[in-house]
């Protein structure tokens, strides 16, 4: 997407957000309209132009100047510990206009966390979250949305159900390991947002999602 488009559907997605917020309604979210809330409903209505709710999410956090590299530094010291210590993930720092480190996607395969058509964790991928968990605790002042997706196999509405469980599942297991509730969000997108160059189909396209983001009280305080 073009950069002037995506300012303009930055725009659009605050004033829908604020919208949103002020009403007390956020759609598929699970989550505290507060925290994480503000951050996940705008990553939600960004995420259905750019096709991915988790990113939208950062972008809807990005901010600019000396507040922008301030938590860039820190954004990239998180992920470098985060890719050392996920052995089980992607985790890929995503750039705001400016260049500077806006957040942090975390991905991994819904195949290693789940078993096929449960909502229910692997014991064996749960390390990963502890570790996960110990981050957003080390980094007290980053939010996080965790967004579940499913491929084009069964009916658009168990995948929806489902991935909007598995996104579930991972926030209360963090919410288990100290992360307080009022800095996630859950949101399960079903079979809508597929990788970009992969067939609907794909058993890639079971996965989950995590965006790490400035929380909002963050970004003012820099500001």
């Amino acid at each position: 997407m073009k950069l002037s488009s995506l300012k303009y559907t930055l725009a659009a997605g605050l004033m829908l957000a604020f919208g949103l917020t002020t009403t007390g309604c956020n759609n598929t979210a699970r989550g505290a309209v507060g925290g994480a809330g503000v951050g996940g409903v705008v990553g939600g209505v960004i995420g259905r132009a750019t096709g991915n709710t988790a990113r939208g999410a950062i972008i809807g956090a990005a901010v600019g100047g000396t507040a922008g590299a301030i938590i860039g530094r820190q954004m990239d010291k998180q992920a470098g510990e985060l890719d050392d210590e996920l052995e089980n993930a992607d985790v890929t720092p995503i750039p705001g206009e400016d260049g500077e480190t806006a957040g942090i996607a975390i991905r991994f395969d819904n195949a290693l966390l789940f078993d096929l058509g449960q909502a229910t964790l692997r014991s064996g991928v749960r390390a990963d979250l502890t570790d996960l968990a110990s981050s957003l605790r080390n980094y007290p002042d980053h939010d996080a949305v965790i967004v579940g997706h499913a491929s084009t196999d069964g009916s658009a509405a168990t995948n929806m159900s489902l991935s909007e469980r598995r996104a579930a599942a991972v926030e209360d297991f963090l919410v288990g390991q100290g992360v307080s509730a009022v800095r996630l969000q859950a949101y399960g997108r079903g079979e809508n947002e597929p990788l970009a160059g992969i067939p609907g189909e794909s058993p890639e396209n079971r996965r989950v999602e995590i965006a790490i983001y400035p929380s909002e009280s963050y970004r003012q305080s820099l500001q």
